[in-house]
């Protein structure tokens, strides 16, 4: 009896999968590699590492693998659409569509393959032949994220935050890394304060090995999920305290996107600038806009209110007298009259300030 246990095909290629869904091409070209020392007509193991190539931009020698493929199983779909990918990729747009109608010919109910012939067609220029390709595939499968955003890239459809992170997702899934981080910053792009993009982000990041950029991202997406006051539709008033003008600028601007603004500001468009004078610090109206401010034990105090605009599509209107404050809107400012009262018991602000941040949370 051996003292070594023989390798067994599957494993090695299940290896390889894993490795490649990690990001680890070469790893899983190894492991490829193995297998077919096992069984080297094995067409899996050989498509396999094919696609590894073709993840490395190594597209000769991936077709060259496909080929062999070809060879063992003419029938084999997924080597005839992988070619075609390879020859695309390379701008040999002839004979890519020669594979790839040979893939369809093979299984024409793959909407898979025929977004690729799409692909090519828009790779080609050909973009009102390639929408037909993306027609085709949406038909057989609604839910091909990928169809869908490079139909409306061909028709010129402006992608929103949403559906740049769904492709994202599915390249993730599909271990095509580089791309997949590159459409999550697409949607970071459209909506910064994407947490899930910026979480996938990271994690494709991680799958490179490129572990501080990852480790940077998935912490932007942890502080996002983070539960924020600006977030909650109960609140009609703000306190917010900050060690530094940069926090309380940021926060600002996030806020003001949620219905918020600094109080007794006019601008509701989002961006906000608090400026930088030494004497900032608490604000009891403009961030940056209004003069009086002061610093008061290092900190910076900003009163929010929220904007007409927001009281009006929310059916709120605290300016009339006869409206009685809801239970929710009353405890949101007792929490912020409470607030004022440590910070005024701390020394963090004088009484002639706790009086005018006072002032404006009842009459705001």
């Amino acid at each position: 009896m051996g003292l070594f246990k023989a390798k067994n095909i599957d494993d090695e290629i299940n290896k390889g999968v894993e490795f490649f869904l990690h990001g680890k091409y070469d790893k899983a070209i190894k492991a490829y590699e193995e297998a077919l020392k096992i069984d080297q007509n094995n067409v899996k193991a050989w498509n396999s590492k094919g696609n590894a190539l073709l993840n490395l931009h190594k597209y000769a020698e991936a077709i060259q693998v496909f080929d062999k493929v070809i060879e063992l199983d003419p029938k084999y779909a997924s080597a005839w659409n992988n070619k075609g990918l390879a020859l695309s990729s390379q701008g040999k747009y002839d004979e890519a569509f020669k594979s790839l109608d040979e893939a369809l010919r093979l299984d024409p109910n793959s909407a898979l393959y025929w977004n690729n012939k799409g692909f090519a067609l828009r790779g080609q220029g050909n973009d009102s032949e390639a929408v037909k390709c993306y027609d085709e595939a949406l038909r057989l499968n609604p839910n091909l994220i990928v169809a869908k955003t490079n139909r409306a890239l061909c028709l010129k459809i402006e992608l929103d935050a949403a559906t740049w992170y769904t492709k994202g997702t599915y390249l993730l899934k599909r271990g095509n890394y580089d791309e997949a981080i590159k459409t999550f910053d697409k949607a970071i792009e459209l909506d910064p304060d994407n947490a899930n993009a910026w979480q996938n982000k990271g994690a494709a990041l991680n799958r490179q090995g490129k572990m501080l950029e990852s480790f940077k991202a998935i912490g932007v997406a942890q502080e996002l999920k983070e539960p924020h006051w600006y977030n909650d539709d109960t609140k009609l008033s703000n306190i917010a305290i900050y060690a530094d003008v940069e926090k309380a600028s940021e926060e600002a601007n996030r806020a003001t996107k949620k219905g918020w603004i600094p109080q007794g500001t006019s601008s509701t468009d989002g961006h906000l600038n608090l400026g930088r004078t030494a004497g900032l610090a608490v604000l009891t109206g403009g961030l940056g806009l209004l003069a009086g401010g002061s610093r008061s034990g290092g900190k910076i105090t900003v009163t929010y209110i929220r904007t007409p605009e927001w009281l009006k599509e929310h059916g709120k209107n605290t300016a009339t007298p006869e409206v009685q404050p809801t239970m929710s809107s009353t405890k949101s400012i007792a929490d912020e009259l409470t607030k004022l009262a440590a910070l005024k018991h701390d020394g963090a602000i004088t009484e002639e300030e706790y009086e005018q941040l006072k002032k404006g949370l009842l009459t705001g």
